[in-house]
């Protein structure tokens, strides 16, 4: 799904949940989050707007991948890493 319109992200922090981000269109999104998500993640916070270009790359999430979950779902929630993606194997750590 390539498309050249801009679209215009703002993300909200989970309070609850530490790493969490709920990525919509508009403010009105949050209220079609389904109920258990809401619940999970409530209270949401406004963490920062940005506008999403189709060549701009974002640090931990596939820009396509969240276009597309825009478009067809409404949102997209981004987890924080597995502990093996920040720090790799860790039976390795500290070894040269």
């Amino acid at each position: 799904m390539t498309t050249d319109a801009t679209l215009h992200c703002i993300v909200y922090k989970s309070t609850r949940r530490a790493d969490v981000y709920v990525y919509v269109l508009d403010e009105k999104a949050l209220e079609r989050l389904p109920p258990e998500l809401k619940v999970g993640l409530d209270p949401l916070v406004e963490a920062l707007r940005f506008d999403l270009t189709p060549e701009r790359r974002l640090a931990r999430i596939d820009a396509e991948v969240l276009r597309k979950n825009l478009h067809e779902i409404g949102f997209h929630i981004q987890f924080p890493p597995a502990i093996t993606e920040i720090f790799g194997d860790i039976r390795n750590l500290g070894k040269s």
